[in-house]
């Protein structure tokens, strides 16, 4: 009931929107340079995981969830690029995808050089992806309140607040693993 009711409320779809419009302004940044060094650290071990044709990132300081996530997306751009001619071969597409990233550290790591400089297309992709969970933690956060015994004005209270959060919406800018784990814990 509580999941119908969301979908008709119009101050839900407003928090959606504006929160959306929020996360989702910020993510060229500073591109082509990456100055947080969560970044180029999923983005260079999503790409590892491509180049190497192995699930094992070697890493697992981070939630390994957003390092699978980025190379499910990489490999889709990548798949694309294939279907459309862009890329002759997956060698030639994956020689590409691996042209702006980073020597790995020897036993995988942190990568720590300020600032980053990566091919944008990488790190507009996992930063769309991050706002794209950012905006759905606040339609997440409306129904949890709501079957907490809240009633509408509380659940839209919460989405507001979540939708203008700034950490939020910082961190919804980046490809860091605190929003995807955020919206995967909420959900």
């Amino acid at each position: 009931m509580a999941e119908r009711d969301g979908l008709r409320d119009r101050f839900l779809w407003a928090c959606l929107g504006l929160g959306g419009l929020l996360r989702f302004l910020g993510i060229p940044g500073d591109l082509p340079y990456v100055f947080h060094f969560d970044e180029p650290t999923l983005v260079d071990n999503a790409v590892w995981l491509l180049r190497h044709e192995t699930l094992n990132p070697l890493f697992f300081r981070y939630p390994t969830g957003a390092i699978y996530l980025l190379a499910a997306l990489y490999a889709l751009l990548l798949a694309g690029g294939l279907l459309f001619g862009r890329f002759e071969s997956w060698e030639a597409a994956v020689r590409w995808l691996s042209s702006g990233t980073y020597p790995r550290p020897p036993e995988g790591g942190v990568l720590y050089f300020y600032p980053t400089l990566g091919v944008p297309a990488l790190y507009l992709i996992g930063r769309c992806a991050s706002a794209l969970a950012g905006t759905a933690a606040i339609a997440l956060v409306y129904l949890l309140a709501r079957r907490s015994c809240l009633d509408r004005s509380g659940a839209r209270v919460a989405a507001l607040l979540l939708a203008l959060s700034p950490l939020a919406v910082e961190h919804a800018h980046l490809i860091t693993t605190d929003t995807l784990a955020a919206t995967a814990a909420t959900l």
